[in-house]
């Protein structure tokens, strides 16, 4: 940013996201108007990754497993593949998992695996 003149030139720069458009209202509070919310000392440490060896996946997949069992329950024991994402949305609620089992309900793969409670032939989903 050139200066002609000797104006001080300031950028904006976020520094704390008080609260996400799908977060609770009360789950987190902003700083009081007018206040100036000041970044802190040292950012947080981030949570170790998760290995694909862990029990994690396998507690995702049986929570996706519960999720469609629901869905097909609540739809007479079958949903349009296309369809199924959405009513497990609905079904897992604030899940703090739910992105992860959408992924999961979404791939053939999964879908298509043997030995689960349900049949899948591509474009739809049955018990």
């Amino acid at each position: 940013m050139a200066q002609s003149d000797d104006k001080a030139r300031t950028i904006l720069l976020v520094t704390k996201i008080n609260q996400l458009p799908w977060e609770d209202a009360g789950a987190t509070k902003a700083p009081a108007k007018g206040k100036v919310s000041t970044m802190p000392a040292k950012a947080p440490a981030s949570a170790p990754a998760a290995s694909t060896a862990s029990n994690g996946e396998a507690d995702l997949e049986m929570e996706a497993a519960a999720a469609i069992s629901e869905v097909l329950e609540k739809n007479g024991g079958s949903v349009a593949k296309k369809a199924l994402g959405m009513q497990v949305f609905r079904v897992l609620g604030q899940s703090p998992n739910r992105s992860a089992i959408l992924n999961l309900v979404a791939s053939d793969d999964f879908l298509a695996q043997e030995g689960t409670p349900w049949n899948y032939d591509g474009t739809t989903v049955s018990s």
